[in-house]
């Protein structure tokens, strides 16, 4: 046993949530030589806080983990205090500013308020946190619970139930997306109807009058041929529009290939969770459920290099942000940044992004050395560089991609400004959660 009073001083290396029903709190206590771990359980059965000598691997840490990761991290315990039977609160303390942590526990489950000074909100991770108090003991810290033992039918109902629902609102979320790449796939089938649209209207272009809202043509492809109507935009001229529904076809043809990738691996991410669905109802052991939860944790996909990168400078000239998968994404701050972050920092075999015929950021995705970026992460990056670009406000725009090494910078060319070989172009519909949930995941640290 642990008395609570030996935590105070202790500096946070890491806020996690591996698992549904568990906050891990990472320290090292003054003059220790090794890292623990304060647990705090969302569970309504078994102890409420433990210390374990190390966290589990799991999930990738939600948006409100990573705000809490950037005010606590590097900050040192300031006190903690049982201000009721059933509550915790512990106070968080760096360069003179104070956070707090308010634990509540109840008989169902249990709510996490993080605020920052001034009673600010910064996060909340709750978990059933309804019915009656549930009185706990915070005096002294055991070790962590014996799992492998025979455990309490509530204990192991609760987690199964837990995992359940929250696997349940992974695959409506998922199923939400397979409907909208279906929808994208469909419309990009009429991909051959607007180059037809096309050629007709080049074939018949002195018919068209400036103004004109529609014009009427032959359409000779049909038998026996007939007088076709085609709509038209009257603000731009008839080359204008010509070439605007070629692009528009040429864009279709080239998302065709990218959608139908998300849609094969959603449909499998699905059948994945289907699985695991099915291993959660037969667990009957608080090891096995927790061996489960665990196991949703995705290990990183594309970027087992990016831990080993070369030295940055001390001012950093990017956004760090983190994709599906846990794949690092940088984005640059400026000109002369973007110059940076392109020529210097990233590597040959990273992807790199940028919105066409617009200002904007270069985007990096660090890649390992096979240079395989997942269509999510494609996605993802994209996302992020028409965000941080002129055309941040429009719905649907053209983002440029290719592996960092066939991009390259003239000599005495202007801040910013590339070459780019082996250019591909990605026909970005912007979703704006999925825009949400990368701007959220931004990791910032102190620079200069």
């Amino acid at each position: 046993m642990t008395p609570v009073a030996e935590l105070v001083g202790a500096r946070i290396e890491r806020v996690d949530l591996p698992r549904a029903t568990e906050l891990y709190v990472t320290l090292r206590r003054p003059n220790a030589a090794r890292l623990e771990c304060l647990v705090l359980s969302f569970a309504p059965v078994g102890p409420a806080m433990w210390l374990a000598p190390t966290r589990p691997r799991g999930d990738t840490a939600p948006p409100s983990i990573t705000k809490v990761r950037h005010h606590w991290v590097g900050a040192r315990v300031g006190s903690m205090e049982q201000v009721e039977p059933h509550v915790l609160e512990m106070t968080v303390e760096r360069s003179g500013a104070a956070s707090k942590l308010r634990m509540e526990w109840s008989v169902r489950g249990a709510r996490a308020l993080f605020t920052l000074s001034g009673d600010r909100p910064l996060a909340k991770l709750e978990l059933d946190p309804g019915g009656a108090p549930r009185a706990i003991a915070i005096d002294s810290l055991p070790g962590p619970p014996d799992t492998t033992g025979t455990s309490s039918e509530g204990e192991v109902e609760f987690l199964r139930r837990t995992l359940r629902e929250r696997l349940l609102r992974d695959v409506a979320k998922l199923e939400k997306r397979a409907r909208a790449v279906e929808g994208d796939l469909e419309r990009s089938a009429d991909s051959a109807t607007i180059r037809q649209r096309a050629d007709l209207l080049l074939a018949n272009i002195a018919m068209v009058s400036k103004g004109a809202t529609s014009v009427e043509v032959t359409d000779w492809s049909l038998d026996p041929p007939a007088l076709v109507t085609l709509e038209l935009d009257r603000r731009l001229d008839a080359k204008a529009q010509i070439e605007a529904l070629y692009q528009r076809a040429r864009r279709m043809d080239r998302g065709r290939p990218i959608a139908a990738e998300r849609l094969a691996e959603t449909r499998a991410a699905i059948a994945s969770l289907g699985q695991k669905l099915t291993q959660i109802a037969e667990a009957t052991t608080l090891e096995a459920l927790r061996s489960l939860d665990v196991a949703r944790g995705r290990a990183p996909t594309g970027a087992s290099a990016t831990t080993r990168r070369a030295k940055v400078p001390s001012r950093q000239p990017f956004r760090e942000f983190v994709g599906t998968g846990n794949v690092t994404i940088l984005v640059g701050r400026g000109a002369k940044d973007n110059d940076s972050l392109t020529v210097r920092i990233a590597k040959a075999h990273d992807l790199w992004l940028h919105v066409r015929d617009t200002t904007g950021a270069h985007v990096i995705v660090q890649l390992d050395r096979s240079g395989e970026c997942p269509s999510d992460v494609l996605v993802d990056a994209a996302h992020l560089a028409v965000h941080f670009s002129e055309r941040r406000d429009e719905p649907t725009v053209d983002v440029s991609y290719t592996p960092r090494r066939y991009v390259r910078k003239p000599k005495g060319a202007a801040p910013g400004a590339v070459l780019v070989d082996r250019e591909k172009v990605l026909a970005l519909r912007v979703e704006p959660a999925r825009l949400a949930r990368l701007l959220a995941s931004e990791i910032k640290r102190d620079t200069p």
